[in-house]
C-alpha cells in the first residue's frame, strides 16, 4: 500500500494525465501475481491521439516479466517460416513462449485491427485461442503440426484509438476475451498548452 500511495503521488505531481490508464495496466501486471490463476487477460486502452497511450505502455516496456514489441503478425504466435529448417530455430523464433508468465505490451494496435477483414478474422481467432491459457498448435505443409499444447499463462496489455465495427462483430461471435479501458479526455485551454509548454520540467524528464 505504500509503494502504491508513494508511485500515485509522484504520478499525480508529474503527469497526472496518465494515472488512469497506469493504473490499469499495474492492475494487469499483477494478475500474474495471482497464486493458481492460469487464464490469461487482454486488457486495451483506448483514447485519442496525444492521450498518452503510448507513453503508458512504453513505461514498462524494461521491467521484468515483460515482453515489449511494436508490431506482430498472426503467424507470429506458433511460426511456420519456410525460411527456417531447423524446429529448434522455430521454437526460438515463436513468441508465445515468450510471453509465457510475462506481460505482453503492444502499443498501437490500431493497424492490425484496421487489416483486411479475413486476415483480421484468422487474428482474432488465433488471440481467442491463445487466451483460453491451454497454448497453441497449428499445422502447414512447411513444418507439419508444431506448436505449445501447454498451460501458458500470460497478461496483454496494448492500446489503440478506438476499435473498428468490425472488430466488434467478429469477437461477438469468437467470445469476450478482449477487455477494453477508455481514457478520459480533457480538452486543454490554450492557457494550459501555454503553461505546459513552458514549464521548466521537461517532457522526459517527467518519465524519469
Amino acid at each position: 500500500r505504500e509503494k502504491y500511495s508513494n508511485l500515485r503521488n509522484e504520478v499525480q505531481n508529474t503527469m497526472p494525465e496518465i494515472w488512469p490508464g497506469l493504473e490499469f495496466e499495474l492492475s494487469i501486471l499483477r494478475i500474474l501475481s495471482i497464486e493458481g490463476c492460469t487464464l490469461p487477460f487482454i486488457g486495451i486502452i483506448l483514447g485519442r491521439p496525444s492521450s498518452y497511450k503510448t507513453v503508458i505502455i512504453s513505461l514498462l516496456k524494461k521491467w521484468p516479466n515483460t515482453f515489449y514489441t511494436d508490431n506482430f503478425t498472426a503467424r507470429s504466435f506458433v511460426s511456420h517460416s519456410t525460411a527456417v529448417n531447423s524446429k529448434e530455430e522455430l521454437e526460438e523464433i515463436d513468441m508465445l513462449p515468450k510471453i509465457r508468465n510475462k506481460l505482453f505490451l503492444t502499443p498501437e494496435l490500431s493497424p492490425i485491427f484496421t487489416t483486411k477483414e479475413e486476415d483480421l478474422i484468422q487474428l482474432l481467432g488465433i488471440i481467442t485461442r491463445v487466451a483460453d491459457g491451454h497454448g497453441y498448435v497449428s499445422d502447414s505443409g512447411a513444418h507439419g503440426h508444431r506448436g505449445y499444447d501447454e498451460d501458458i499463462m500470460f497478461t496483454w496489455t496494448g492500446a489503440a484509438v478506438d476499435i473498428p465495427y468490425k472488430v466488434y462483430k467478429i469477437l461477438g461471435n469468437l467470445g469476450a476475451k478482449l477487455y477494453f479501458f477508455r481514457m478520459k479526455f480533457d480538452e486543454q485551454t490554450p492557457d494550459e498548452l501555454l503553461d505546459y509548454a513552458t514549464t521548466d520540467q521537461q517532457f522526459d524528464s517527467k518519465l524519469l
